[in-house]
């Protein structure tokens, strides 16, 4: 029998603290391997930096995104300096001084909390995570570094931001608009409720008075044309497609579209010289003098139009590109703004009627054309705002021009149109008398047309109720692939991101309603020509 504190108790004592050690080291052991598992699951790339500067933890994500030599890797792993990792980092930076001076200073600050974009010189972005890792007592024992790849998500971003900043802009337009069109629609409705009575049973009308009050509205409705046009253009899914084009045609759809926020403040003065062609995306160049007419306008006081002026002038620049200058005298930018104009959501106009990303995307979009922009204003004098872009590359010459003989009478072609707005089937019927012309409402009496005929030119809406213009394509893909190239698409806009798509796709051509016979009559020949 024992005593207490005999040899049997002491080792039984032990026995028991190395089974307990023993559940321990396995649970340690347990939670280490957990803790690799989730550094290996998750998708940053992740290291760990002790206060001496070894690397006490790092990811497979880690090495992958860093593109870190084998040697390194195994160097790092085995408890190595981070300084070489640094320096070999650095050398995928687009700026990489700038890059090891970053991190050094951020090691060196013990209580530093920082979330940045790193710009890579492959062209990536990387967003960088950096905190310090304290021990149970506060003490700071390590550092964090946490990295993931944001290239596609900053893309993204910066494209939504531009389309948001141009559906502001169309925002702020969407009374001025409905001015523009209203006036035009009055004397439109007008205009023809005259000559319908008068045709109907109304006191006689003389033919020259009829002549021009049909007229009349006819220009009202050349106005409206315009309107929608400019609205299309800057409101539709662009791409980053250029062409060359004169900067005083984007400028003038430009004020056309701000005239009433303009008319109302100030007078225009346009000083539009001829300027180099230079190479750019329309739509997005519309949006860029938009929004400077905007600002130009909103510097300025409502009802003092006769007092102020917004000049938009043109010209050759230094570098013989095209120069474009809006210059206000509304109330001009303070100074300790100014050198703030271009950072992002920074704005002057009161919350809730400025985003504050105008003029950053302005410049965006003029860096991209290789171009530059730039502000100068005078606190109660105005602002002035110049772009200068880069000349285009010239394509091809013109061909000298050469007589030809008169066009010879069309021949007759036969005909079908798709289209469930009975107004515009009796519109085709009227122009196109000379031809053979079968007119249906909707894609399933189409189907049922090019089962029994053929036709040379098909013309099909775009939108209808049931079916559309995309079932319509796929219908004759199906069943009459010989008269697919024979399609010609007709639009007053595709509100659905399936049909917009579509339309950018298909090489079928399409007409933008509204359009004239000019366009039909243009769209008959192509077709037949390229069979």
């Amino acid at each position: 029998m024992s005593t207490p504190g005999s040899l049997p108790d002491a080792l039984a004592a032990l026995a028991q603290l190395r089974a307990e050690i023993e559940r321990k080291d396995e649970q340690l052991a347990e939670n280490l391997a957990m803790t690799r598992g989730v550094l290996e699951a998750v998708a940053e790339a992740i290291v760990v930096v002790d206060a001496t500067g070894k690397v006490t933890s790092s990811n497979r994500g880690f090495f992958e995104m860093w593109r870190i030599p084998e040697p390194l890797r195994q160097a790092a792993e085995a408890g190595g300096d981070v300084e070489p990792l640094l320096r070999h980092c650095a050398t995928l930076a687009a700026r990489p001084e700038s890059f090891i001076e970053r991190a050094r200073q951020l090691r060196a600050d013990r209580d530093a909390v920082v979330t940045e974009d790193l710009a890579l010189a492959d062209g990536r972005t990387i967003s960088r995570y950096t905190s310090p890792v304290q021990s149970s007592t506060g003490e700071v024992r390590a550092r964090v570094w946490c990295y993931r790849d944001v290239t596609e998500a900053r893309a993204l971003a910066a494209r939504r931001a531009v389309v948001a900043e141009r559906m502001a802009s169309v925002g702020q337009l969407v009374g001025s608009v409905a001015h523009e069109i209203n006036n035009p629609l009055a004397y439109i409705a007008g205009n023809l409720d005259v000559v319908v009575e008068a045709l109907a049973s109304g006191p006689p009308m003389h033919t020259d008075e009829m002549i021009e009050a049909l007229e009349d509205a006819r220009t009202g409705v050349e106005r409206i044309k315009i309107i929608v046009r400019d609205l299309r253009a800057l409101s539709r899914r662009d791409d980053e497609t250029r062409e060359t084009m004169d900067v005083r045609t984007v400028l003038e759809t430009a004020l056309q579209m701000a005239n009433n926020e303009l008319r109302h403040r100030a007078r225009i003065v346009r000083n539009l010289q001829i300027a180099p062609p230079v190479s750019a995306n329309a739509v997005r160049l519309t949006q860029v003098f938009l929004n400077l007419l905007l600002n130009a306008a909103h510097a300025i006081p409502d009802g003092r139009a006769s007092e102020n002026t917004v000049t938009v002038t043109t010209s050759r620049s230094p570098l013989g590109g095209a120069a474009i200058e809006i210059r206000d005298t509304g109330g001009g930018i303070a100074p300790e703004h100014l050198e703030r104009v271009f950072d992002p959501f920074f704005t002057t106009k009161p919350m809730g009627t400025g985003t504050g990303l105008g003029l950053t995307i302005c410049k965006g979009i003029v860096e991209k054309l290789d171009g530059t922009i730039s502000v100068e204003s005078n606190p109660g004098l105005g602002t002035t705002v110049t772009v200068e872009l880069p000349p285009s590359t010239p394509t091809r010459l013109h061909p000298s021009r050469v007589s030809t003989p008169p066009a010879p009478a069309p021949r007759r072609r036969s005909i079908l149109v798709v289209d469930d707005d009975a107004r515009i089937r009796r519109w085709f019927q009227r122009i196109l008398t000379h031809h053979d012309l079968t007119v249906v409402a909707s894609v399933e009496a189409a189907e049922e047309a090019i089962k029994i005929g053929s036709f040379d030119v098909i013309f099909c809406d775009v939108m209808m109720p049931d079916r559309t213009g995309m079932d319509m394509h796929e219908a004759i893909a199906t069943r009459r692939p010989d008269l697919l190239a024979r399609v010609v698409f007709m639009s007053g806009g595709a509100f659905t991101p399936a049909l917009s798509t579509f339309l950018e796709t298909v090489p079928n051509l399409c007409l933008k309603k509204p359009f004239g016979r000019d366009a039909i009559t243009g769209a008959i020949d192509s077709v037949v020509a390229g069979r």
